[in-house]
């Protein structure tokens, strides 16, 4: 993931000069891909495609089984055109795969699903419909096992939420080439989203959308090394120190100060990657985030010092570090906003409260691997700006997990993750930052002990940063 956000941001970041020019007044404070796109909206060259989604659908569902099937020893995925039929008619239940499977997984192959209609020329809703119908049917013609409620939902709602990320930043790549982007350019949105990627070779120009990507943006990549991370729940007192390299990256997409419109859904969103690069990175323990939110529907407010933006948000995350993880597909209500204080300051905030379906447990201890189930869920960021040299950011997130559409209906999980960090621009695009983390869990399950416990995590940073602005948008006095 981290390494999309890459691509994305060097495709479509202008040159920087080798030398700092004059800092701008604060007024003037603007990320440059502010006006690297002129056109505000959609402009397709054809109308959208109605019969190619649904058989790029049906032939994804029938190429993976087979590939299953051939490659694997797991009886489950010999399906037959009678155990389809009876899936159709069978009872709905719970899958109890893996949390990376389950939460992650799912929602990328739900991603593209979403882009099979996506990047054929239709837009979010009918997309999101389109993942709809892939999971049903790799529910009830791509595996013996019975159709599950948790599955539908992730691969659904958090398919549809990643899938439009990932072919916004693809759309991205190939905007900042114009109408004829290059072939390395084509090949870095090919690796963003794949299937928006072989569309393209199918189809060339003929569903693509023009100047769609047009918002202003921020990003950074983050190399660091974390340490010092305790690890203490009741009743073990089990404490560990773990070091380790990371790499991530952020993107926040549609500043929310300026006279852009937000009329599309995601026309403001942010994405938060981390990967642990240890020996774990590459199995299923692996340590790590990825975090989106999404306007699904809103509107801009404000004027001059104090603008933003309000409506309703998807919320997609996938949190795994060291200690306790979540997970959510939600929606609610939230704002996001900037105001211009006095001086060389000013601040950022977002407030979201959603309600979904998620899930939430431990990977250190071996008291309880994870539960998923109607979930109630917190978001809030405040951001502190100097100029565009520092930025001090607190982030806190409140997972509740409860017992509704969950087989366990007695039990629930209740995980809060809070991050403090401070981003000082050295030079140029050049940033150093330190970022301290803690969470902590508690969760109920019966004929289990009373399960609390936290950790703490530290962690040194270097960034490259997409532009001098830091995510600071237009300040208009």
């Amino acid at each position: 993931m981290p390494l999309l956000l890459l691509l994305a941001l060097v495709g479509a970041t202008p040159e920087v000069p080798t030398e700092e020019a004059p800092l701008p007044a604060r007024h003037e404070l603007a990320p440059p891909l502010l006006h690297a796109w002129p056109i505000p909206v959609e402009n397709r060259a054809t109308p959208a495609n109605w019969w190619l989604p649904a058989v790029e659908t049906v032939g994804f569902v029938a190429a993976l089984n087979l590939f299953n099937r051939n490659f694997s020893s797991d009886p489950t995925y010999q399906v037959t055109p009678r155990t389809a039929w009876n899936q159709v008619t069978s009872r709905w239940g719970w899958d109890g795969d893996g949390f990376l499977t389950n939460q992650f997984a799912h929602p990328y192959q739900g991603s593209l699903f979403f882009n099979m209609s996506r990047s054929l020329g239709h837009g979010f809703w009918w997309s999101a419909g389109n993942a709809t119908v892939g999971s049903y049917l790799w529910e009830v013609a791509g595996e013996l096992e019975p159709p599950s409620f948790n599955d539908q939902i992730t691969t659904t709602v958090s398919g549809a939420f990643l899938g439009e990320i990932l072919f916004r930043l693809s759309s991205r790549i190939l905007d900042a080439g114009g109408a004829a982007p290059s072939v390395g350019q084509q090949l870095a949105a090919a690796a963003v989203s794949p299937v928006a990627g072989l569309n393209r070779v199918l189809y060339g120009n003929t569903y693509r959308p023009y100047g769609f990507t047009s918002h202003p943006a921020f990003g950074r990549l983050k190399l660091g090394f974390q340490t010092a991370a305790d690890l203490s729940p009741s009743p073990t007192g089990f404490t560990s120190r773990i070091r380790q390299v990371s790499l991530g990256g952020e993107l926040v997409y549609g500043i929310p100060v300026g006279d852009w419109p937000f009329e599309l859904p995601f026309d403001a969103f942010d994405i938060t990657v981390d990967v642990a690069l240890n020996e774990k990175a590459s199995t299923r323990d692996a340590i790590g985030i990825l975090s989106i939110h999404g306007l699904l529907a809103g509107t801009s407010y404000g004027s001059g010092r104090s603008r933003g933006l309000w409506g309703l948000f998807g919320t997609y995350d996938f949190i795994t570090p060291a200690a306790f993880r979540a997970s959510s597909a939600a929606f609610g209500p939230g704002t996001t906003g900037q105001l211009l204080l006095g001086g060389p300051f000013a601040v950022q905030g977002t407030a979201i409260a959603s309600v979904g379906f998620g899930a939430g447990g431990a990977t250190a201890f071996g008291t309880r691997d994870y539960h998923f189930g109607l979930q109630a869920v917190g978001y809030g960021s405040a951001q502190l700006f100097l100029e565009d040299r520092l930025r001090l950011r607190v982030t806190g997130r409140q997972y509740f997990t409860s017992g509704n559409l969950s087989p366990e209906p007695e039990s629930w999980e209740r995980t809060s993750f809070t991050q403090a960090s401070l981003l000082w621009r050295v030079w140029g695009l050049h940033a150093l930052g330190v970022e301290w983390s803690g969470a902590r869990r508690a969760a109920f399950y019966p004929r289990l002990p009373v399960i609390a416990g936290r950790s703490n995590q530290l962690e040194f940073f270097y960034s490259l940063l997409s532009d001098r602005g830091m995510g600071l948008g237009r300040l208009v006095e």
